[in-house]
């Protein structure tokens, strides 16, 4: 890499590309996947000036091991690699930057003296990271892991003008007296169970700024989210449209007020917890929640709302393992259910022919569908693809219909789903001609089609989580993807 820093402008005019603006060919290259992007950067030097900065909209800093930070080798690497991506040139086209420490249990010290050695490296080589971060004027989200926020770095984080979404991973922001960032979006996750949990909560709301943030998602942290949500409550009204919460957050006394004061709320998500009471269900006053299109949650919370009839997209989970729900609990929420949604998500024992009935049935102009069987694994297909219980199910959805997902435990054999006949014929644009993508996921193999292409396969082991719904399957792209 040393050799690129040294690199000059080549000549716009003499290599005949001065027929479009340089502005016009970043717009271009932006467009290019990142695999086909760096294969143009090698076409010649012209392309490989232009071209270079997108390859880097996308910048992930990694602090490894404590044993590779003490390494001479990896400090003089890093510096070269700081020198050359904060050139004004590179610079510009970073839109998205990640900064991820590692092992995420050994979290920073609060302080330099309190540090090993090793530790004091990595730390000094994090906050020569954020000394170079307001190099990226263009940055639209900054994601964190294992890292300290101290007023030095929140001050950092600060000086980027188009900074809009942040996401922090098992991390500690401290209390500063700085204003709060004007973000649009802010996502908590994996909180540090062993630092001061109300220090954690004011270094959080030290973020937020009640009137520019829209989207609040807290991921995981029962006892985080009680100490937010109770802050928040005294912050007055807050422009939020996405709240995301974990399930125990429902029983708190913060729970209702806090709903109470979001007016313009469009998505309420509720995360599934082990710590399921389904008899506890929050009273929800006639104002609450009169904009809500999206709903992702409890049974019993959904049954609480009193404006179903402005849902657009419903996922609903149960209290059995993996959020899984019987036929019959479904089938008596089927009527509160408006006939006009968009989309759909539920899990459940198994799809009987009972229930696909009724649901299908039930809905004008559904898209979108999302499934989660929670059985053990069976072998299907002993019918054949076309006469298999389970696609004949799907293959009664509506016309109407353009994604279909469903993920199960049963075994589906690779060599007859795979076949040219298969997905195609049985989802085809004879029976679905709005279809945009088929997802099937099995125990051990997952196949991916789309109208016009190929099946897809992909073999993967069999996971807990799998078999969850998606709370966030439907929910607004701002910040989702961070």
């Amino acid at each position: 890499m040393p050799e690129t820093f040294q690199d000059e402008q080549p000549s716009l005019t003499t290599s005949g590309v001065d027929v479009l603006f340089p502005e016009i060919w970043d717009e271009v290259f932006s467009n290019i996947y990142s695999d086909n992007l760096a294969n143009v950067t090698l076409t010649c030097r012209t392309f490989r000036w232009l071209a270079q900065p997108s390859l880097f909209k996308n910048l992930i800093f990694r602090v490894n091991g404590l044993g590779q930070v003490q390494d001479p080798a990896y400090l003089t690497s890093q510096q070269e690699r700081l020198r050359f991506i904060t050139s004004e040139r590179i610079a510009h086209g970073v839109l998205h930057c990640s900064i991820k420490v590692h092992p995420m249990i050994l979290i920073e010290p609060d302080s330099i003296s309190d540090a090993t050695r090793p530790m004091v490296t990595r730390t000094r080589i994090v906050d020569d990271i954020f000394e170079v971060l307001p190099a990226f004027h263009n940055i639209r989200s900054l994601a964190c892991e294992s890292v300290r926020i101290n007023p030095y770095r929140f001050q950092k984080i600060r000086q980027l003008p188009s900074l809009q979404h942040l996401m922090l991973t098992h991390c500690v922001p401290s209390s500063n007296g700085y204003p709060p960032l004007p973000l649009r979006s802010l996502i908590l996750r994996d909180f540090i169970g062993y630092e001061n949990t109300t220090m954690q909560a004011l270094g959080y709301l030290s973020l937020i700024s009640p009137e520019h943030l829209q989207t609040l998602r807290i991921v995981d942290g029962t006892a985080m989210s009680s100490y937010l949500l109770g802050i928040l409550e005294t912050r007055g009204r807050l422009s939020l449209r996405v709240l995301q919460v974990a399930y125990p957050m429902a029983r708190s006394p913060y729970f209702t007020p806090v709903l109470s004061q979001r007016q313009a709320l469009e998505e309420l998500l509720i995360c599934p917890s082990d710590e399921f009471s389904p008899e506890t269900v929050p009273i929800l006053p006639a104002n609450v929640l009169t904009k809500l299109k999206h709903y992702a949650g409890p049974h019993s919370l959904f049954g609480a709302l009193r404006h179903k009839d402005l849902l657009r997209h419903v996922t609903l989970w149960g209290h059995m393992l993996g959020g899984a729900s019987e036929t019959e609990e479904l089938l008596e929420l089927l009527p509160m259910l408006p006939r006009r949604l968009e989309s759909l998500q539920f899990s459940v024992t198994d799809l009987s022919e009972a229930l696909y009935t009724a649901f299908w049935d039930h809905f004008e102009g559904l898209k979108n569908v999302r499934i989660a069987i929670y059985n053990y694994g069976r072998q299907i297909l002993r019918k054949g693809v076309h006469n298999d219980p389970l696609l004949k199910a799907l293959r009664r959805l509506p016309p109407s219909i353009e994604n279909i997902a469903v993920k199960t435990r049963f075994l589906w054999p690779v060599k007859e789903l795979s076949s040219d006949d298969a997905i195609p014929v049985a989802f085809g644009a004879n029976i679905f001609p709005k279809l945009r993508s088929f997802f099937l996921s099995g125990s051990y193999s997952s196949f991916f089609w789309a109208p016009g292409g190929s099946v897809k396969i992909q073999d993967h082991y069999q996971n807990h989580e799998r078999y969850q719904v998606d709370i966030e399957a439907f929910s607004l792209p701002e910040g989702t993807s961070i």
